[in-house]
């Protein structure tokens, strides 16, 4: 006996049967379709196989849109623990020091604090404090390594986001990073005199990625899916990247008022 999903061929006295089977409840089920040596009987069983075949690649492309959707998922979260942190580093870079600190001292105290911690630590350097004029300066020196770090995950992000909606049609490509382009670009000039700071661009550029992860997933979300465990699946996606993309905004909204203030607190 052979099967070919839901097609069964049984062989009985030298002659080949076909039958159709389904499954009700615990038990299978047998409809005899006819005869193999019928023409049309023979046409149905290659239509199956085809069927078969065309399921079986559908499932293995969403399969590995649901694991490219994932890289893209955890580029983005590392960008927005990153983007914790993007408030005191602006605020870092703008101030100036002539303290000179022990080298050991500043890998020791590395780590870059809440945006409270650093303003408590501003007010205690500024009143000569000598131990958070080196805490500034052992996070000032992690600037340079953190602006690094975020550049390189944003290319990469903005990498993944490209191979998921453009796939291999240039053109599809070519049409997404416009949009990229243009968005962070139009976030950039609304930042007036501050388009260059480099904290304001990399910002920028991850509400720009955000924002397409959202629109992507909300288009893999409305898709007709016969796989529930899949449609479930978008639904989820959408809904993260949604929020996502709502966090990312949010940052640069706190991101732009601090650099508001700071350019006028400097003017006046």
């Amino acid at each position: 006996m052979l099967h070919n999903a839901n097609m069964i061929i049984e062989q009985r006295l030298h002659q080949y049967f076909v039958y159709r089977a389904e499954r009700v409840g615990k038990s299978i089920r047998k409809t005899y379709v006819g005869p193999m040596s019928d023409p049309l009987i023979e046409m149905l069983f290659r239509k199956e196989r085809l069927d078969n075949a065309s399921e079986a690649a559908t499932q293995l492309r969403l399969d590995k849109e649901i694991i490219a959707s994932e890289k893209i998922d955890d580029t983005i979260t590392h960008l927005l623990d990153h983007a914790s942190n993007w408030r005191v580093i602006a605020a870092l870079l703008a101030r100036t020091t002539n303290h000179e600190t022990d080298q050991e001292k500043l890998v020791r105290k590395a780590r870059l604090p809440g945006i409270r911690e650093f303003r408590q630590t501003c007010r205690l350097s500024d009143k000569g404090d000598v131990e958070a004029m080196e805490q500034l300066e052992a996070w000032r020196n992690t600037c340079p390594e953190q602006l690094k770090a975020v550049t390189n995950l944003v290319e990469l992000g903005l990498a993944q986001l490209l191979d998921a909606l453009g796939d291999t049609d240039p053109a599809v490509r070519v049409l997404v990073k416009n949009q990229y382009e243009e968005n962070a670009s139009n976030l950039r000039t609304s930042l007036v005199g501050l388009e260059d700071h480099p904290i304001a661009e990399l910002s920028a550029d991850l509400v720009a990625l955000a924002h397409l992860n959202a629109m992507r997933c909300g288009l893999a979300a409305n898709r007709v899916i016969e796989l529930t465990q899949t449609d479930k699946y978008w639904q989820k996606a959408f809904d993260r990247a949604s929020k996502c993309f709502d966090n990312a905004k949010s940052r640069f909204r706190e991101l732009e008022r601090d650099l508001v203030k700071a350019k006028a607190d400097t003017s006046s």
